[in-house]
Formats: C-alpha cells, structure tokens, sequence
C-alpha cells in the first residue's frame, strides 16, 4: 500500500506485539517502556488507550499488562471473516497427529514470513514460535515464490544476500522444483540461518566471506533428496495454500528438524501438497 506509516499507530501495534509473543507473561510498564524504547508519557498515553479500549488488561494488584478480552473477541470474528485461515490451522493441527512432526501456519504479510499457529506433538523439539516474523528473502519463503506472478518472483530473488549469478541460478531452480513438487524442503540449519540473516544486513562484506556465503546458500539450495536410502538434516517442509488467482498468501510447514530418510522427506512432501491442495485453488499459470 503506498504512502507513508503512521508512526503513532505503529507504536501502538508494537506494544500488542510485545504482549502477543509470551501470552502467558505479564509485563510491567517500565517493561514495555525499556523493550521499545519509548517515552514515559508516550507510553502512558497507549497503554491508557489500549486499555480502555479492551485490547489490553491490567492486573489490578501486581500492575502488569497482558492482552485484553477485546482482542480475543475480534480474533473470532477474524476466523469467521478469514476461512481458508481457519481451514490451514484445521490442517496443520490434523497433520502435527498424522506424521508426528510439529506443523505451523504462516502468512505471507508485504515482505515478512509470519508464524500464525504452531502444533506441537510430544516428540517434535522446538520450532518457530507463532509471532515469529522472517523476511521474505531467499532462501525463506521459496514455496511462496514458486507460485508467485513473474514480477513477484523477480523481486523476492533481488532480495538474495549475495549478487552471485550461481546462486541466483539454484535459487531460480528452487523455484522450479518446488512448483513442480508443491512443496518445498528447507535444509537451512539455524546456524546458516542466523548467517544469512546476518549478511542480509550487512552493506560491505569482505570477499573472502562472501564466497563461504556463495557455497553455503548453494549448498542448501535445492539439493537432491531422490538418491534412495539417504537421511538428509530437514528444517521444514512448506507447502503453499493457494488462494484467489492461484497466488499464495498462506502456507502450512511441517518440523522436521533431524535427520530423516530421503522417501519420509518425499511422503510427507507429498501428503502435505495434497492436502493443501484440497482447500487452496488451482495455481495460476506463469
């Protein structure tokens, strides 16, 4: 959308953002002051309107703030005003029981990733918590991009941390096997994510780092998983749900994060792209 942000409302939505991450934790306001860096008075002045708004609660004996009861009431009226979100959480929650793996939901929201839901099961380990955001840059976001129009494609591949021709090739590979498969699978491990990130934000980069960053997003990029017998280290697999015009908006995410054989990589694959299929629309061609 163009024109400029509304600084005022930003930081309004900073503090429900800051209260979202940790439900369960109930901050103070010298808390949420020090955790955005705002001023006392502009502090007191959200907090005051949040509150008498129903967005946010305070604890009348130890002062703390948590999320209030109006936002849950509007989170139900979201469900009913968004279906196919409802229907990928419905989704996600069945496949987490189905394959044994935590699963999540993610939107795709202007140039970030975020984590809508996560589903745990009692083996999976820690996976992206839901608040999280990531930016939509390679190589995050690459079943998204397999669907998107040209255009889109185009500029997601411009937001790579490196300009190397190669790298930019196994990206726009990526992007074909993911299209074909419905489904893509993340080998990025948090280290080479944390580095990625890292680079991304980086103006200068030294040579020779530069060229460790080539071979390490090379490596990861879409690697060969049909070689039968293999375990390979998954991250994710992510399949997109598709929405009107055959774009994707939303997507849902299965957690590996181990080692599995090639064929489970394949199966999950797989189930995941069918039933996703089955509550997205047909994909768009080009």
């Amino acid at each position: 959308m163009r024109g400029a942000p509304s600084g005022p409302t930003g930081r309004a939505l900073d503090v429900m953002e800051l209260l979202g991450r940790e439900p369960t934790a109930r901050l103070r306001y010298v808390d949420i002051v020090q955790a955005l860096g705002l001023n006392q008075g502009t502090a007191h002045s959200i907090l005051k309107t949040l509150s008498d708004r129903g967005w946010v609660a305070r604890d009348p004996v130890d002062k703390t703030f948590a999320l209030g009861p109006a936002l849950a009431a509007l989170a139900k009226k979201a469900d009913k005003a968004r279906p196919l979100v409802s229907a990928a959480r419905l989704v996600a929650r069945d496949l987490a029981e189905e394959l044994g793996f935590a699963t999540s939901v993610i939107e795709l929201v202007g140039n970030e990733l975020l984590v809508l839901d996560f589903y745990r099961t009692e083996k999976s380990v820690p996976a992206p918590p839901p608040g999280l955001k990531v930016p939509y840059a390679p190589p995050y976001g690459t079943a998204f991009a397999a669907v998107a129009t040209a255009e889109e494609r185009k500029a997601w591949l411009a937001r790579r941390a490196t300009p190397s021709k190669a790298v930019g090739k196994a990206l726009e590979r990526a992007l074909e096997l993911s299209r074909e498969r419905g489904y893509d699978v993340d080998w990025t491990t948090p280290a080479v994510a944390q580095l990625t990130t890292l680079v991304g934000s980086m103006d200068e980069l030294h040579p020779t780092l530069l060229a460790a960053m080539d071979q390490i997003l090379l490596e990861y990029t879409a690697p060969s998983f049909e070689e039968s017998g293999a375990n390979r280290p998954v991250t994710s697999i992510t399949a997109p749900v598709l929405g009107i015009g055959g774009h994707a908006r939303l997507g849902i995410a299965i957690h590996p994060i181990s080692r599995i054989p090639a064929r489970r990589i394949q199966a999950c694959g797989r189930r995941l792209a069918e039933v996703t299929g089955k509550i997205g629309t047909p994909a768009a061609s080009g």
